[in-house]
């Protein structure tokens, strides 16, 4: 009867440890699938920064656009999120553009942007495929929102044009990291 028990134990014991390496191994992935690119990134008012680091600390919102066609789509979710107090940021990849048009692109952006936001629109310029794949871009002329946590771990994600219902998606979602 005690060898019984003893195996059991025994057994238990190799569920236990089988368990926690499986776990351990669980947020390994995890770690390695929210490696993100640290790029040098620009503010379109010139302040520089690396991107994503220098947001961490606190729950962020970023809208990437990748091009020239995604650019205006990108200004109108930062207006609105902005509006709403939510701290959100612009990121717009040019690596895909020519780099002489990329000045030119530049300026249309802060044209069209209004004053108070040309701080918090980003351009970078490479990485743009692990970009698109980390966000799984399915239409390069769509933005894609994501949310990051105060780690700078993507949360959630949405792609396209904007609307009020993704919208309030993500601000339930805010809603749900702040009370944490």
């Amino acid at each position: 009867m005690r060898h019984r028990f003893v195996r059991l134990g025994l057994v238990r014991l190799g569920v236990v440890r089988l368990a926690a390496a499986l776990a351990f191994l669980g947020g390994f992935v995890c770690a390695v699938a929210q490696e993100l690119p640290n790029d040098k990134a620009e503010s379109i008012s010139g302040k520089k920064l690396d991107f994503p680091s220098a947001l961490r600390g606190v729950v962020t919102t970023c809208v990437f656009g990748f091009g020239k066609d995604s650019a205006d789509k990108v200004t109108v979710w930062l207006e609105s999120l902005s509006s709403d107090n939510v701290n959100a940021w612009s990121i717009v990849n040019l690596e895909s553009m020519p780099s002489g048009s990329r000045g030119v692109i530049r300026k249309t952006m802060t044209i069209g942007t209004p004053k108070n936001l040309l701080d918090r629109s980003l351009v970078i310029s490479k990485d743009s495929k692990e970009w698109i794949r980390i966000l799984e871009v399915t239409k390069l002329n769509m933005p894609v929102v994501v949310l990051f946590d105060r780690e700078g771990n993507i949360v959630w994600k949405r792609q396209g044009t904007f609307s009020s219902s993704i919208a309030d998606e993500l601000k339930a979602k805010i809603a749900q990291l702040a009370s944490k």
